[in-house]
């Protein structure tokens, strides 16, 4: 059982639920703190918690502060997307996850790489030559750029290129080329010390059977003495803490022997 969850999203951006609803469940779960952590807003897609909503998202965020005081801690985060870091004040958060949902073509054309099949195809065969390799390079190389300029606390679902790719569909998750790739992202990334998650949602959504990141890459966070969190990326109430002790079966099998946590005071480790 993970102590705090805080990849989160409400009904400010794409979650079903309201952050009231999302803090309770956190509460009567037994959780030690519960984070929000809303998408960026990127205008291109129309798509995070909409610049107008977003003063309400952080006073919702304060008062529920003040009504868990003592009980439970409340964090209110951002998720911060690549193509509005340039946007957002992050020191109004009390932390932040970066993530890359997207990225720029060959041809300097936007492309999301998560959002459905059709787009993440399209992705690869009209902006990168039709080479799924290709797109991973592009992927992880403006992941890399990403992380080290915004140096976030927390990095989102490292590997998720490979979201709409099981069994190896599109490209071969086990060759050497794809594995030295992530690899050499998973080691400049590190040099920042942000803590990676590791991210259970896209079991919950159908898409993966195992959390990001792959076994792989977790060894190679180990090997470098990276740190790690637990997280569901929780959309509903009902993902708080969905494959959370897989995860923990995961991380003790690559040889970890303890995950951090995110509360008031900041992170702390727990063993698993």
């Amino acid at each position: 059982m993970i102590d705090s969850c805080v990849h989160t999203h409400s009904s400010f951006c794409d979650g079903k639920n309201t952050l009231s609803e999302m803090a309770e469940k956190a509460y009567s779960l037994g959780l030690k703190a519960v984070g929000f952590s809303g998408h960026s807003y990127v205008s291109i897609d129309d798509f995070g918690i909409l610049p107008h909503k977003l003063d309400e998202y952080l006073a919702e965020s304060s008062r529920l502060k003040s009504l868990y005081e003592g009980k439970m801690d409340i964090l209110c985060g951002i998720e911060l997307d690549k193509f509005s870091a340039d946007t957002i004040d992050t020191s109004k958060f009390d932390y932040i996850i970066g993530s890359v949902h997207a990225i720029t073509d060959n041809f300097g054309m936007y492309r999301v790489i998560d959002g459905s099949l059709n787009r993440f195809v399209s992705a690869a065969e009209e902006g990168f030559g039709g080479s799924f390799l290709s797109l991973c390079s592009g992927y992880y190389d403006q992941l890399c750029d990403f992380v080290l300029k915004t140096k976030p606390d927390i990095v989102g679902h490292f590997d998720l290129i490979t979201k709409f790719n099981r069994g190896s569909k599109y490209f071969d998750e086990e060759s050497s080329n794809y594995k030295n790739i992530a690899l050499e992202a998973i080691d400049a990334i590190l040099e920042n010390d942000s803590v990676i998650e590791v991210n259970t949602g896209c079991i919950a959504r159908g898409y993966r059977d195992k959390p990001y990141p792959a076994d792989f890459i977790l060894k190679r966070i180990l090997e470098k003495k990276g740190r790690v969190i637990i997280t569901t990326d929780a959309h509903n109430v009902d993902m708080l803490v969905s494959n959370t002790d897989m995860a923990a079966d995961i991380l003790r099998s690559v040889g970890f022997k303890a995950v951090c946590e995110l509360s008031a005071s900041g992170f702390y480790e727990r063993e698993i």
